[in-house]
């Protein structure tokens, strides 16, 4: 009984605490000692590790509940990388439930070697190696060289009108900060202008249409002239091309050689 009083009383010294605005190291112990340590239930949370949550969570007083600041604490795990809202709710004797919403990938943003994973504004939320963004993060967008990131959003909003093409799409390589290279997964690289860019895409989706251009043996196609496309050839395409044109300069050959005999 006289147990049962001392813990019923220490419970009210310890609320008491709270309600006041603090709790001191003391009477932190001994709520821990009393039974109310701290216990973290993590949920809403797919990229960030409740391992993380914990360790992020180690220079809280984590005693005992009384003892946890909840709005310390919730700026300390909305520092994570992937959190962008936090919410913490007290649950006495020991429960604290961090309820998370995490950040919305949008892209992989490559600079050299380096392999970030970017927001739609272009943000970065945090780094990845090669490994992780293949497997987690395949299916995303990859966007190449300074700039791509802040502008990657708008530009993948105008290829959606080339669905066809933006399939095919492997890269989105932004040039000296000026204008776009498309690599595609046949592994040809098409050229785009700094201006009008738009007239080049509509330009490529046609020519690919009635010609299958990009199914061709080609290396690259340069749309930067507005008054012409330059085709370069795979290294392949142009020793067929070249041996094609010395048995064509061959027969040509024999053709006035049997005409003169003729005459």
């Amino acid at each position: 009984g006289w147990y049962a009083s001392a813990l019923w009383f220490g419970s009210i010294f310890l609320y008491g605490s709270v309600l006041n605005g603090g709790v001191s190291p003391v009477v932190d112990r001994v709520a821990h000692a009393a039974g109310f340590g701290v216990e973290l239930h993590v949920s809403g949370n797919d990229m960030t590790s409740p391992l993380d949550v914990h360790a992020s969570l180690g220079g809280q007083t984590l005693q005992s509940l009384a003892g946890v600041d909840l709005i310390s604490a919730r700026k300390t795990v909305e520092d994570l990388p992937w959190v962008e809202h936090a919410i913490l709710t007290k649950y006495y004797p020991q429960r604290i439930n961090i309820e998370i919403r995490e950040r919305t990938p949008f892209a992989v943003w490559q600079r050299g070697n380096r392999l970030t994973v970017v927001e739609k504004s272009g943000a970065v939320i945090a780094e990845m190696d090669a490994l992780t963004a293949s497997g987690c993060f395949g299916d995303l967008p990859l966007f190449v060289g300074p700039g791509a990131e802040k502008l990657g959003a708008i530009f993948l909003g105008e290829m959606n009108a080339f669905p066809n093409l933006r399939n095919k799409v492997s890269a989105y390589v932004r040039v000296a900060e000026r204008r776009w290279d498309l690599h595609l997964n046949t592994g040809v690289v098409l050229k785009l202008p700094a201006d009008d860019y738009n007239k080049a895409l509509v330009e490529i989706s046609e020519l690919d249409s009635v010609y299958g251009l990009l199914e061709r043996d080609i290396e690259a196609v340069d749309f930067r002239l507005p008054d012409r496309v330059t085709l370069k050839l795979s290294e392949e395409a142009d020793e067929r091309r070249v041996a094609a044109l010395e048995e064509r300069a061959k027969i040509m050959k024999k053709r006035l050689k049997a005409r003169g005999a003729r005459l």
